[in-house]
């Protein structure tokens, strides 16, 4: 009988497969046209089926090699990482680049427990002012560094 030995490698094959089928659902109104002459749908079905058979063979890779068992999902990093995005989204416009890149990095210590404020803000102030000088001065991005 067949052991799943590697079960992060069906998720993501599975994951893999998925993300081909649905590809194939939403282009299927599109031409497909021939290699000569590739209409709209011919990359996106081409990139589909392609996640389809590496997702086919990432899955079936989970049945003949060893790997460990997949850990319990640590939900305090995935809540910071997600909230970070929130935080940098509604600040940025209101507040301003510099608060904006500020939060980013006080809101993604969350993360972990082991992140200490004595850290957090000096780091936080050192990214913000890279990240003004770089985005800002360097590249020249319409962001107002104080808010509205």
């Amino acid at each position: 009988m067949l052991r799943v030995k590697k079960p992060q490698d069906v998720g993501a094959g599975l994951l893999f497969v998925a993300f081909g089928v649905v590809g194939l659902w939403f282009g299927r109104d599109y031409t497909l046209g021939t290699s000569a002459q590739m209409g709209p749908g011919y990359f996106p079905a081409l990139l589909s089926w392609t996640l389809i058979v590496i997702g086919a063979f990432v899955a079936a890779r989970a049945f003949v090699i060893e790997g460990p068992p997949i850990t319990p999902v640590n939900w305090r990093s995935v809540l910071s990482v997600v909230a970070t995005v929130a935080v940098f989204a509604l600040l940025l416009q209101r507040w301003g680049a510099a608060i904006a890149f500020a939060a980013v990095v006080a809101v993604a210590s969350f993360a972990t427990r082991e992140s200490r404020w004595k850290e957090v803000v000096p780091l936080a102030l050192l990214v913000s002012a890279f990240c003004i000088v770089v985005f800002v001065y360097g590249l020249k991005q319409p962001l107002s560094l104080w808010g509205e």
